[in-house]
């Protein structure tokens, strides 16, 4: 069956629009700091709660290498703007990446619930992400706390080319837009112009 012409721009600015919504999208969030914050702990949270595992002696620990995250080297460098915990069900300390304290909300209390919370440690701000564990390790939470130059450290790395390739696809999305109202244009204008034509031979 033969598709008419009309049938394919209409097919085409449907696609466009669907890829500038999304880049738009995706544009706005890049520049909405709750949701990046938000999106860079959750990526730090799958990394490390795939790699906790219990030890011969029962106790929790954590594995990472470059062969399961090939930015790990930025942990093993900047070991105090990246800190990763294990506590148990009383806020106890089983892991820590590095020796310092379990990380506890404004209360005090690192047994507490909340999910996320701000930190103070060295006088640096911290965000703090934390996670039920499940499985044989269902008696422990993990938790990631991510200094605010790490976040803008993840930011550079890691969010600005999707911003980069967001802001293209806009522009590209523009640019197919304006080239179809044109091809449209012409296409409605085609009769007129044939019938001006003709007027001018007669």
């Amino acid at each position: 069956m033969r598709v008419s012409l009309t049938a394919r721009l209409v097919g085409v600015v449907l696609v466009m629009q669907s890829l500038l919504l999304g880049a738009v999208l995706v544009y706005l969030f890049m520049f909405n700091p709750p949701v990046l914050i938000r999106y860079i702990m959750h990526e730090q949270l799958s990394l490390f709660s795939d790699n906790v595992f219990l030890d011969e002696d029962g106790q929790p620990q954590v594995r990472i290498s470059e062969e399961t995250d090939n930015s790990v080297w930025i942990y093993a460098v900047l070991p105090y703007d990246l800190i990763y915990q294990i506590i148990d069900r009383q806020g106890r300390v089983a892991f820590s990446s590095v020796p310092v304290a379990a990380f506890a909300p404004a209360t005090g209390d690192s047994s507490a619930q909340p999910k996320s919370f701000y930190y103070t440690l060295q006088q640096r701000n911290f965000y703090v992400e934390r996670m039920q564990l499940s499985g044989e390790l269902a008696d422990y939470r993990l938790q990631v706390a991510t200094s605010e130059r790490m976040l803008a450290l993840f930011q550079l790395t890691r969010i600005q080319p999707l911003s980069k390739f967001a802001l293209l696809l806009i522009i590209f999305s523009i640019l197919l837009y304006v080239l179809i109202v044109i091809l449209t244009v012409r296409r409605m204008l085609k009769p007129l112009l044939r019938v001006a034509a003709a007027a001018q031979q007669i």
